[in-house]
C-alpha cells in the first residue's frame, strides 16, 4: 500500500498517536520505508489489543488464581488430599479462583484483550459454580451414583469443548500459554473420562495433570511479573506472535498510515 500525497523524503521529525499508543521516530527515508515501519508497529499493537491504557496487566493475578485452585483441587483428585478435606479446595475456589480471576477478566475486557478477558472470567465462573455446585448441590432423592457421575461428567464435557477452542487460540499467543491449556485440555478430558466410567484411576490421572496445569500457569504468572519488574526476559514465555494478516486489522492500519502521510506532507510543505 502507498499513499499518493507522501512526499519524496520527510523531515527529521517524532510522530506519535496517543489513541494507539504508537511513537516512532521520522528520519529523512523514503515514504516506502517509512510506510513499512510504521505499518509494522500498528498492527503489531493492533493485533494484541493493546491500546494506550493506565491499567496494570492483569494476566498475573487471573493465571495465579488459577494455578493455586487447579493445584488444590487437583491434589485432591489424585488423592494426596484426603476425601475428607476436599472442603479446603471451596474457599479458595470462592475467592482467588472465581473472584479475583472475574476481576482480572473485566480488567481484561477494559484493556481490549478479548481472549484474556473471556479466558479468566469464564473460568472464574467454572470456579464459582464448582463451589457452588460443591456446597449447596443435593441430588434428588432416588439419584444413583451413576447418575450424578453422568450429571458431572456432562459438565466437565462442556468445560473440555469450551477449553479446545481457548486452546486453539494459544497457538497464536506463547508457548507458555499453549502448555498452559494443551494441558488443562488433556485434564478435562480425563475428569470427564473418569466420571462417565466412574473409574477413579483415570480421575486421578487427570489430577496428575492438572498439577502440571498448575506449574504451567504459575510459571506464566511469574514470567510477566518478574520479567516486567527487572525489565529483561529472565524466564522466557516462547512469544509466537499473532498472525497480522487480519482484513480488519489492516483496514485500521491503512485509515491510521494515511493519517500519518498527510501529517508528514504538511511538515514538508511548512
Amino acid at each position: 500500500m502507498t499513499s499518493d500525497s507522501a512526499p519524496d523524503t520527510c523531515a527529521a521529525a517524532t510522530y506519535s498517536n496517543a489513541e494507539d499508543d504508537v511513537k516512532i521516530n521520522i528520519t529523512a527515508e523514503s515514504p516506502l520505508v517509512l510506510e513499512h515501519r510504521y505499518l509494522n508497529t500498528i498492527v503489531e499493537k493492533l493485533s494484541r489489543g493493546s491500546p494506550s491504557s493506565t491499567l496494570g496487566n492483569p494476566g498475573p493475578l487471573g493465571l495465579a488464581g488459577f494455578a493455586m485452585t487447579t493445584f488444590l483441587l487437583s491434589c485432591w483428585n489424585t488423592g494426596l488430599l484426603s476425601a475428607g478435606t476436599a472442603k479446603i479446595v471451596l474457599p479458595v475456589a470462592l475467592w482467588y479462583g472465581g473472584i479475583a480471576q472475574l476481576l482480572a477478566g473485566m480488567w481484561e475486557l477494559a484493556a481490549s484483550n478479548t481472549f484474556g478477558a473471556l479466558a479468566f472470567t469464564s473460568y472464574g465462573a467454572f470456579w464459582l459454580s464448582y463451589a457452588t455446585i460443591e456446597q449447596f448441590w443435593v441430588p434428588a432423592q432416588g439419584v444413583t451414583e451413576q447418575d450424578i457421575g453422568i450429571a458431572v461428567g456432562m459438565y466437565l464435557l462442556a468445560w473440555t469443548i469450551f477449553t479446545l477452542y481457548m486452546m486453539v487460540g494459544t497457538f497464536r499467543m506463547s508457548v507458555s500459554l499453549m502448555l498452559v491449556f494443551i494441558f488443562l485440555e488433556i485434564a478435562f478430558i480425563l475428569l470427564t473420562a473418569g466420571s462417565f466410567s466412574g473409574n477413579s484411576k483415570v480421575t486421578a490421572a487427570g489430577g496428575w495433570f492438572g498439577i502440571l496445569t498448575a506449574f504451567f500457569a504459575w510459571y506464566a504468572s511469574a514470567a510477566v511479573v518478574i520479567n516486567t519488574t527487572y525489565g529483561v526476559q529472565l524466564l522466557p514465555i516462547g512469544v509466537v506472535g499473532p498472525i497480522k494478516r487480519d482484513p480488519n486489522l489492516m483496514v485500521r492500519a491503512k485509515s491510521l498510515k494515511d493519517s500519518f502521510f498527510r501529517r508528514s506532507n504538511e511538515r514538508s510543505t511548512v
